[in-house]
């Protein structure tokens, strides 16, 4: 369900079910999502950001951009 939702979701959701998740003590399920999102296309990963950032969610658009970066390294590792 989380993978889904980071996957599917669009952008502007995401910081919504971020602040959920976060508010109802679910901080391992806020990260899942986050980490989940990172996966997707580099402008959806932008986009995302970019709407963290109109939130003010500073901190979870900082993971999401790290995680980003991990998985496009990972990615041209393989």
């Amino acid at each position: 369900m989380i993978w889904q939702s980071a996957m599917t979701l669009p952008a502007p959701e995401i910081p919504n079910v971020v602040a959920s998740c976060r508010s109802a003590g679910l901080s391992d399920a806020a990260d899942a999502v986050i980490t989940n999102a990172a996966r997707r296309d580099l402008e959806a990963v932008l986009l995302i950001a970019a709407c963290f950032h109109e939130a003010h969610q500073y901190e979870d658009a900082t993971l999401l951009l790290s995680s980003a970066t991990v998985a496009a390294s990972a990615a041209r590792g393989s």
